[in-house]
């Protein structure tokens, strides 16, 4: 599949903090020389209320929308998806799956922002990366790593980092509004999931069961 003109596209972000987040909107125009692009913004506004444009790398910062892929409905651990959330898609992988509440959630680790966050099914998509004009499915995360996560998070550090419920963003805002949510999504929650303290209970009580 080639970029052109008039496709539906996601943008990543080079700035710090906003790794692993990819933005849907609109490719404009290409450069003469094939390296730039201007692309529109869904979800974010100029200072003048209007669709924010702005020029980008084409090769290494725009790709075509992911194909849909009907996600599992049971996850394997470690397995790499993107969540929605503050108006855009990051990059994580599962770490738990936690139940007890009155809908599952998965526990997501994002690396890129070393964040957790707590998400229903609606929200999770399977993690793709665009190769040489191609998709192919994000290889899962080895046990090693997943491990490591669950125990600093759930049983060494419960006080000091926040494990929240994510969902989808708000609609159109500043787009340094929204970029400002979107680089700590373990800041906000939605009402999609379960409070604070019950997710963290959850996860604890499955790590502490594991051990035995």
């Amino acid at each position: 599949m080639e970029l052109r003109e008039g496709m539906r596209v996601e943008m990543c972000s080079s700035e710090d903090g906003f790794g692993g987040a990819w933005f849907e909107g609109v490719l404009l125009s290409v450069t003469s020389y094939g390296w730039r692009c201007k692309i529109r913004y869904d979800k974010f506004v100029s200072n003048d209320g209007k669709p924010l444009e702005e020029e980008v790398w084409l090769h290494t910062e725009v790709r075509p929308i992911p194909p849909h892929i009907q996600l599992p409905i049971h996850f394997s651990v470690g397995y790499a998806v993107e969540a929605y959330d503050t108006d855009c898609w990051w990059r994580g992988f599962i770490v738990k799956l936690l139940t007890g509440a009155e809908e599952e959630l998965w526990a997501v680790y994002f690396p890129d922002t070393r964040t957790l966050k707590a998400y229903p099914h609606s929200d999770l998509r399977p993690a793709q990366d665009w190769l040489r004009g191609n998709w192919v499915l994000a290889p899962q995360e080895n046990r090693a790593v997943i491990e490591q996560v669950i125990r600093y998070f759930s049983l060494d550090n419960l006080e000091e980092t926040p494990l929240t419920s994510g969902g989808e963003g708000d609609g159109k805002k500043g787009r340094r509004s929204v970029k400002s949510k979107a680089a700590s999504p373990g800041r906000r929650g939605s009402g999609k999931g379960k409070k604070l303290n019950t997710i963290v209970q959850l996860l604890r009580r499955h790590c502490l069961a594991e051990k035995r």
